[in-house]
């Protein structure tokens, strides 16, 4: 059965009235105190589990770049040694390089080939 509620225009069933609205089913102050205290140290566990992660994840990813990048500096190191360069530089550092300088593809084609061994 249903009445309706004139206080806020709402319509509640009588079940819900007598467990919602029934002071007896209201959590005393201590109950909700001990609650709060569950739900706070709940949300400061999940904030400390989701940090961590992200620090994992951070590290990672910072290890296989690491890899990768010393992965990148072997072959270019063994390709200049093969083919008679004395240095090599990334293009963060050139300013201006004729393309027939460029080894970027033999590098690449290595690493590639390295890959594929693995």
């Amino acid at each position: 059965m249903t009445t309706p509620d004139t206080t806020n225009g709402w319509i509640y069933s009588d079940t819900v009235k007598q467990h919602f609205f029934n002071p007896q089913n209201l959590l005393k102050e201590d109950e909700k105190a001990k609650l709060q205290a569950e739900i706070d140290k709940d949300r400061a566990d999940l904030l400390e589990y989701d940090r961590q992660k992200q620090m994992d994840l951070r590290k990672q990813r910072e290890d296989k770049i690491r890899e990768i990048l010393a992965e990148v500096e072997k072959v270019v190191k063994d390709y200049a040694q093969k083919n008679g360069y004395g240095f090599i530089l990334n293009d963060r550092v050139l300013i201006y390089a004729d393309e027939q300088y460029d080894i970027t593809a033999d590098v690449l084609k290595t690493l590639n080939e390295n890959y594929k061994k693995k």
